[in-house]
């Protein structure tokens, strides 16, 4: 209300008056303190002038500790932050003692300006997710702050793109394999991986897994989604990408999609000059096209590549 920042100056200045007490002690101190009702309620000037005083709490007691930042964060509020971070005091990584630290609320709401302003501090570390507290619960607690970019429920190429731009960010192996898995709000975030030399676009961590690209072209093969032809076509139109490499099982991309019934993937894999056709891999070739549909268009494409490979051994004139 007007009038606002003189009451509170006046309180200030008498030495009876708790400057971090609840107007109800049963409520939660994040919810009635001063200091954290003029973050919630975005009250900048009374902010300013409540981080003036010298015994100001800018981190709740127990038994459940919170920053006044990670709750400016939470509200969304980048003055609020700024003023925050201003202040010498604030310690920049402190969350909550069972939650997300600021730099992780501001990726879980997908909030791509706070995370700008959250990474200019130079106090800022991006080991894991969450906090520094041994609570924490669950996979956020083992997480990378860039895994937790890709598996956001919002994901946001602009908050991945921040994250990989930053020294302390490590680029994971799995990185790709995890955007293609939540591909249908990803396409942005596969191509921006795509283009990064850091990214292994060809990795899996054992025998038993799969590539990126073999990854999405399960996808599709087991059900039509329209995200996963369009990552797949990424995929597949990336240099970088090995098109030859095979499953956990030994089948390659070529044979996958022949199975599958794929006449565009078929002529989208043919399209690279990298593919590796053996005269031995025609036999699986021939049991996946009497497993799959489409078998006489398939062999069409096969027949005219095996035939443009000949004349090209031989260097006649392709045709045309």
């Amino acid at each position: 209300r007007k009038g606002r920042e003189s009451v509170v100056r006046m309180l200030l200045l008498r030495k009876d008056v708790d400057v971090n007490g609840r107007c109800r002690p049963e409520e939660p101190v994040t919810s009635s303190s001063p200091i954290f009702r003029a973050v919630r309620s975005k009250h900048h000037s009374v902010l300013r002038q409540l981080l003036e005083h010298p015994k100001i709490e800018l981190v709740t007691g127990e038994p459940t500790p919170v920053s006044a930042l990670r709750r400016a964060v939470k509200v969304g509020d980048e003055c609020s932050v700024k003023i925050l971070l201003e202040d010498g005091r604030v310690d920049v990584n402190h969350g909550s003692s069972f939650s997300y630290s600021p730099v992780g609320t501001a990726v879980l709401r997908g909030n791509a300006g706070m995370l700008r302003l959250l990474l200019s501090d130079w106090n800022i570390r991006l080991n894991r997710f969450g906090t520094d507290n041994d609570s924490v619960v669950g996979i956020h607690r083992y997480s990378t702050i860039l895994a937790q970019a890709l598996f956001s429920h919002n994901p946001n190429v602009e908050i991945v793109e921040l994250l990989m731009q930053h020294p302390q960010v490590v680029i994971y192996p799995r990185v790709l394999h995890h955007a293609v898995k939540c591909v249908q709000s990803h396409l942005p975030t596969i191509e921006l991986l795509l283009r990064d030399e850091r990214v292994q676009v060809n990795f899996r961590s054992g025998k038993r897994y799969n590539t990126p690209l073999i990854t999405a072209l399960m996808a599709l093969k087991s059900k039509h989604v329209p995200d996963f032809l369009a990552a797949v076509r990424l995929l597949i139109g990336c240099e970088r990408v090995d098109v030859n490499l095979p499953d956990h099982e030994g089948h390659t991309p070529l044979v996958l999609m022949i199975e599958a019934g794929r006449v565009d993937m078929v002529k989208l894999l043919l399209e690279r000059k990298d593919l590796i056709v053996e005269e031995e891999n025609l036999i699986s070739m021939e049991q996946a096209r009497s497993r799959g549909g489409n078998a006489v268009e398939i062999r069409k494409c096969l027949d005219g590549f095996l035939e443009e490979r000949r004349r090209l051994v031989k260097g006649e004139e392709p045709v045309l």
